[in-house]
C-alpha cells in the first residue's frame, strides 16, 4: 500500500498547483454579473481557458487539455482511462440511437443502408474525447466492425442491441449502457485498489437510483421499468426500493431514514411536493458528492487528489456552461445562479 501511494507523490505535487487555478466563487459571481456572454468570457481571460467567441469549443478544448495533462501525470494510465470510458459509452448511446432512428426513417423511404457517420450526428450530442476514437465507435455501431473495440465496449454494445431487439424501446439502450458503464468503473476502481473512488461511485449510484425511483413513481412506471434503470455498485439494494415501490414516493424517506442521504431525500421530497420538480434534489445530490470529493484535498499521497481534481474540473466546466448558455438565452442572474452547484476550492 505504501508503494502504491508513494508512486503518486510527484503527481500529487503537480495536482496541488493545478488546484490553485480552479475557479472560485468570486470569479463565477463576476460572470453572473456580466451583461452578456462576451462580457462573461472576459472574466476568464486570466484563467487556463483559451477564450474565444465559440464558448462550446472553448469548454470542449479545456476538457481535452485537462485529460491530456492528467494522462501524462498519472503513473498508472488506467486511472485516467477509466474516466474517459464514460464518454465512450455516452457516444455509443448517441450513435446507436441515431442509427436506429435512421433505420426507422428508412422504412418510410430513406435509405436505411446509409447509417449516419459520427460527423452526421449533431456535433453537440457527441463528446470529442474518450478512450476510443469516434470513428471507431461509429464503425462498430453502423457496420458491425467491432474488432478495434475494447472488450468492455464490445460486450456492452452487444447487450444493448440484444435488449433493444426485445423491447424496441430506445430507453433500453440508455439503461443497458449506463449499467455497463457503472459496472466497468466500479470494477476498475476496485481492481486498482482505490477505495475512495469505489465509495464515491457507490454514493453516486445510490443517489441516482433514489432520483430514478422518485421519477419513476412520478411518471407512473412499473417495477420492471425501474429495475431496468437501476444502477449497480450502490450500497442500497434493489430489494429495498422494491419493498416500497407500491407505496407513495414519500415512503422512500422512511426506508432510508438512517442513511447519509436522509436529509437530501426529505428536502427533495418537500420541494417536489411544492413545485413538482426534482431539480432541488439533483442539486443537493451534486453538492453532497462534491463535498465527498473534497476529502481528496487532504490526502498526501495516492490517486485521490488526481481524481478529486479531475472531477472538480468537470464540475467547473459544467457550471461555466450553465452560466454561458444562460447568458446566451437571456436568463436572469438569479435563475442562472439557482442552477449552479458548488466549487471545489
Amino acid at each position: 500500500m505504501v508503494e502504491f501511494e508513494s508512486k503518486y507523490a510527484y503527481s500529487v505535487a503537480r495536482t496541488r498547483v493545478l488546484e490553485t487555478r480552479l475557479l472560485d466563487w468570486g470569479r463565477l459571481e463576476r460572470m453572473l454579473d456580466a451583461a452578456d456572454v462576451e462580457e462573461a468570457l472576459k472574466v476568464l481571460q486570466e484563467s487556463d481557458y483559451s477564450v474565444g467567441f465559440d464558448y462550446e469549443a472553448m469548454l470542449s478544448n479545456e476538457l481535452k487539455r485537462v485529460y491530456a495533462l492528467l494522462s501524462e501525470m498519472a503513473p498508472d494510465p488506467r486511472l485516467v482511462r477509466m474516466f474517459l470510458v464514460r464518454y465512450d459509452f455516452h457516444n455509443l448511446k448517441v450513435l446507436l440511437k441515431a442509427r436506429l432512428l435512421w433505420e426507422g426513417a428508412g422504412r418510410g423511404g430513406v435509405d436505411a443502408g446509409q447509417a449516419p457517420r459520427s460527423d452526421r450526428v449533431p456535433k453537440r450530442a457527441l463528446f470529442d474525447i474518450g478512450s476510443v476514437k469516434l470513428e471507431t465507435l461509429a464503425r462498430a455501431v453502423n457496420e458491425g466492425e467491432v474488432r478495434d473495440l475494447p472488450e468492455p465496449h464490445r460486450a456492452a454494445l452487444q447487450r444493448a442491441l440484444a435488449a433493444y431487439e426485445e423491447t424496441r424501446d430506445p430507453v433500453t439502450i440508455d439503461n443497458v449502457l449506463d449499467r455497463e458503464a457503472y459496472s466497468f468503473m466500479c470494477a476498475e476502481a476496485a481492481g486498482q485498489g482505490i477505495d475512495f473512488l469505489v465509495d464515491y461511485l457507490a454514493r453516486q449510484a445510490d443517489l441516482i437510483n433514489i432520483a430514478t425511483f422518485i421519477r419513476s413513481k412520478q411518471m407512473g412506471k412499473d417495477r420492471s421499468s425501474f429495475t431496468e434503470a437501476f444502477l449497480p455498485c450502490g450500497r442500497l439494494e434493489l430489494s429495498k426500493f422494491l419493498d416500497v415501490y407500491d407505496r407513495p414516493p414519500e415512503a422512500i424517506a422512511d426506508e432510508f431514514a438512517g442513511s447519509d442521504y436522509a436529509p437530501i431525500i426529505e428536502d427533495g421530497l418537500k420541494h417536489l411536493a411544492a413545485d413538482g420538480s426534482l431539480s432541488y434534489f439533483e442539486k443537493a445530490r451534486d453538492i453532497y458528492l462534491l463535498n465527498y470529493l473534497k476529502k481528496a484535498k487532504y490526502v498526501a499521497f495516492g490517486p485521490e487528489p488526481l481524481i478529486g481534481y479531475l472531477l472538480a474540473k468537470e464540475n467547473e466546466i459544467r457550471m461555466l456552461r450553465i452560466i454561458l448558455v444562460g447568458k446566451a438565452n437571456g436568463l436572469t442572474r438569479e435563475t442562472i445562479k439557482e442552477r449552479l452547484r458548488d466549487v471545489y476550492v
